[in-house]
């Protein structure tokens, strides 16, 4: 009898035994798997982090390339912040350094944190200058153009206007975004171009008064950019300024501007006013910057400009001042910019090059041929296009 109970109590503890053996392996495997799941998970989410943190230092980058664009100062990035994600930030990105390596080529390293990961990465970014002449006509505030007006394009640099020098570029903008910043006038203009508003309107064609998608040729027909068209001001060099006199031509004059015939010898004019009067003509040689302080009065046939390349003649207003063509079929063959600056088209009036102020009021009559050789003046610049020249990930 005590044998068999013996025998019973050493199954019963072998029994317990294995269990708790097999408890053992079982809690252990467990925790094993446990550990590799928290492991992996947390592994997981750093690979998240991480290449959240390197797309925030990409975001770095990109606006470093947005920020030098229209402003080529290093200093003004370093140190620059910003968070996204919204209401669950996804991280931020830091400009930690920009440095300029020669006059147009910037060395930008951006820093992207998400949680506790950390990534640097380095740019090398070149800039080339943009014309600030890019439209045929641009009111930076209030583009008014009247009912028969009509635009289109054509690159003087490959001969005269017409025949099978006619493009399609006859772009008409505004930085405006409330209605009537643009007003096409009755209905009435042909622009074979786009129409450019204010940035972030939607949909775009919502602010333009009396619009009418049948008058204008180019697709999409109206555009609204992701910021603003850049007008920075105009300020005539110290060393020329003593030089601004009126100018006020009549009785068929002619005067030529050259390259060497400026008041310093160089290209540069400046005129605290210009007249035009009676067939009268000023015109270019080859490419020159005109600074007024003042008005200018075109009227009786005068003709502002070089006929045959357009793009010689670049008109720089830095005031609060007009630019009037009078009743009289008055000609301008050259570009103008003025940020503070506004034209009033009275009369009938043929335009080639680009206007590019503040307010624009043309007449029922006026022709507009945008000069596409104007992009290449770039020595008159609102703009850079940044191209990245060097790229790579400092972690």
């Amino acid at each position: 009898m005590n044998r068999y109970r013996s025998r019973g109590r050493n199954q019963r503890g072998v029994v317990m035994v294995t269990a708790l053996v097999i408890v053992t392996v079982l809690t252990t495997l467990g925790a094993a798997l446990l550990v590799r799941s928290l492991n992996e998970s947390f592994q997981g989410h750093r690979a998240v982090d991480r290449g959240a943190a390197f797309y925030l230092a990409e975001a770095g980058v990109d606006q470093a390339l947005a920020t030098l664009s229209v402003n080529p100062n290093p200093a003004g990035l370093v140190g620059l912040t910003q968070s996204l994600g919204g209401a669950q930030p996804l991280g931020s990105f830091t400009i930690e350094s920009a440095t300029q390596l020669s006059p147009n080529v910037f060395q930008v390293v951006s820093r992207g944190v998400s949680q506790n990961e950390i990534r640097r990465v380095e740019a090398v970014i070149s800039l080339a200058a943009e014309t600030v002449f890019q439209y045929g006509m641009f009111g930076e505030k209030r583009l008014e153009i009247g009912g028969s007006m009509r635009s289109d394009s054509y690159n003087s640099s490959l001969g005269p206007y017409g025949g099978a020098n006619l493009g399609h570029q006859g772009n008409l903008g505004t930085n405006g975004t409330t209605y009537g910043s643009i007003d096409m006038g009755g209905n009435g203009p042909i622009i074979d171009g786009q129409l450019m508003v204010g940035p972030n309107v939607s949909p775009p064609e919502s602010i333009v008064e009396n619009y009418n998608p049948a008058g204008i040729l180019g697709t999409p027909k109206v555009t609204s950019p992701p910021s603003a068209y850049p007008f920075p001001p105009v300020v005539v060099p110290t060393d020329l300024a003593p030089y601004c006199n009126e100018l006020k031509l009549t009785g068929q004059t002619v005067v030529t501007l050259s390259t060497t015939g400026g008041p310093l010898g160089d290209n540069r004019y400046c005129y605290s006013s210009i007249t035009l009067n009676g067939g009268t003509q000023l015109t270019a040689s080859n490419d020159v910057i005109v600074y007024v302080t003042g008005c200018i009065t075109t009227k009786g046939g005068s003709i502002l400009g070089n006929p045959t390349r357009p793009s010689r003649l670049a008109i720089l207003m830095n005031s609060n001042t007009t630019f009037t063509m009078e009743t009289g079929n008055s000609q301008v063959y050259g570009a103008v910019y003025g940020p503070d600056a506004a034209i009033d088209i009275k009369g009938t009036a043929d335009l080639f090059g680009s206007l590019t102020v503040e307010t624009i009021h043309t007449g029922s009559s006026t022709f507009l041929h945008y000069d596409e050789s104007l992009q290449q003046r770039t020595d008159v610049s609102n703009q850079s296009k940044p191209t990245v020249i060097s790229w790579r990930d400092l972690n």
